[in-house]
């Protein structure tokens, strides 16, 4: 823990935990690999459970992206999924990250600020 809190306080990386009307943890999101020279981080480590409300998907996507191109001054969020998750392929493209590689395993997208 003291190392992510660390990476955190270096804003190297940032978790997200997600929690529902009634404030139960439903969820978690990562922004990692964060280059401020580059301007670009990756997205990930998103997953929600069963006690999510309906729309938490998008919602999380939405103000998680929009920390990182608001408060951290990232203008590409990249992510990569494998192949055999239909879901969150969808979801994903549905939030507007565009395909921009794949190799056997997975596909790679990415998010440019301007496309919000």
């Amino acid at each position: 823990m003291e190392n992510y809190f660390k990476r955190e306080l270096e804003k190297k990386e940032f978790y997200f935990v997600v929690q529902n009307k009634e404030n139960e943890s439903c969820g978690t999101v990562r922004i990692y690999n964060i280059d401020s020279e580059k301007k670009e981080c990756t997205w990930g480590s998103f997953i929600l459970n069963k006690n999510r409300p309906d729309g938490a998907s998008y919602e999380t996507i939405k103000l998680s992206l929009n920390y990182a191109f608001k408060a951290l001054g990232i203008e590409k969020v990249l992510l990569d999924v494998y192949k055999e998750n239909k879901k969150a392929i969808y979801i994903y493209e549905k939030s507007g990250f565009k395909k921009y590689s794949e190799d056997d395993i997975s596909y790679y997208y990415q998010k440019i600020k301007e496309e919000k």
